[in-house]
């Protein structure tokens, strides 16, 4: 299965508030513990957004995680997610993420 996504302008324009608010959170190192659930999904949801934008070379996250390419996102969201691991739903992300290095 393909993951090339080809967004249009508007549609990377709508996304990109909410994409960089959930990456922004993600980069703070805050206590995860506090976090609700809810925000670990659709931080992830965002973040693989994020991802794909960064592999169709559309979405230059540089401003808030630093200049990246496909891969250092990837590394990236491996290492955020990884805090999060000790509850179900970071579990389930993380090994989303594995089975998305194993696929590539």
């Amino acid at each position: 299965m393909s993951q090339e996504i080809s967004p249009s302008i508007e549609a990377i324009a709508l996304l990109e508030s909410h994409i960089n608010y959930f990456i922004q959170l993600l980069s703070h190192e805050h206590d995860v513990y506090d976090e609700a659930p809810w925000v670990t999904v659709f931080a992830f949801k965002a973040a693989l957004i994020g991802w794909q934008l960064v592999s169709a070379e559309c979405w230059k996250p540089a401003e808030v995680i630093g200049s990246v390419d496909k891969w250092d996102m990837r590394q990236w969201m491996n290492k955020v997610f990884e805090r999060r691991k000790n509850w179900c739903i970071g579990r389930l992300v993380t090994n989303s993420l594995k089975e998305l290095d194993d696929a590539a």
